[in-house]
């Protein structure tokens, strides 16, 4: 799949988990970063278009009947969100919502021996200000995801007891210490970083460990 194949996918389906495409965004930093943009759009139009506008709050012409209103309010308030970059998703936990991102793009945890080009992992990890230092960390996946309003790093680490999932999450609110979480089957870490947090999940992996390699293999510039 090239550039102008995968933008057409996406543009069609931002959803989209097609192995082709996902490979595609994670060997692509642009593409990545496109995907991205369009999930982010496709969640504020879902978001707006769930709100009831159906009332007109001044009198008008019969013609313009409560679906010219609501196509006009939709497109109103999908401009001013996505403009203003204001949240329009329910504030969830955190943990929920991390594993809510994984398990929507749950292809990239079928086994495989694809590695990530490296350069396509600093390209994607540069985006949040961080780098990745000379380590023994298998990246299968590398990909700019769109998470709570926000571009987000997305790694799928390879380990000999299954694929971890490192979220990048420099836009949330810091935490003091590490807390772990358990959600549908996930075993998670958040953990503190010079901005945000780092978000370490996988099932039956030795986590502690892993979140130690993964911390002292990525520095924030």
């Amino acid at each position: 799949m090239n550039c102008e194949e995968f933008r057409r996918a996406v543009g069609a389906e931002p959803t989209t988990t097609q192995l082709e495409a996902l490979e595609h965004a994670a060997s692509c930093a642009e593409c990545a970063r496109y995907r991205a943009e369009m999930r982010a759009m496709d969640g504020l139009i879902h978001k707006s278009l769930a709100i009831d506008v159906s009332a007109p709050l001044v009198a008008v012409p019969e013609r313009r009947t409560a679906m010219n209103w609501r196509i006009a309010a939709t497109v109103l308030i999908s401009v001013m969100v996505f403009s203003l970059g204001w949240l329009a998703y329910p504030r969830q936990s955190l943990a929920a919502d991390i594993v809510t991102h994984v398990m929507a793009e749950s292809v990239l945890l079928a086994p495989t021996q694809r590695q990530s080009d490296p350069q396509n992992v600093q390209d994607v990890l540069h985006r949040a200000g961080v780098r990745l230092a000379p380590n023994d960390l298998n990246v299968s996946f590398a990909l700019v995801c769109g998470f709570r309003g926000h571009e987000a790093p997305h790694l799928v680490v390879r380990t000999p007891s299954g694929p971890v999932t490192v979220l990048v999450l420099s836009h949330e609110d810091e935490i003091a210490k590490p807390q772990r979480f358990e959600e549908q089957g996930f075993a998670g870490t958040l953990v503190p970083a010079p901005r945000g947090l780092i978000a370490v999940l996988g099932r039956d992996v030795p986590l502690e460990q892993i979140t130690q390699d993964v911390l002292r293999a990525l520095t924030y510039e």
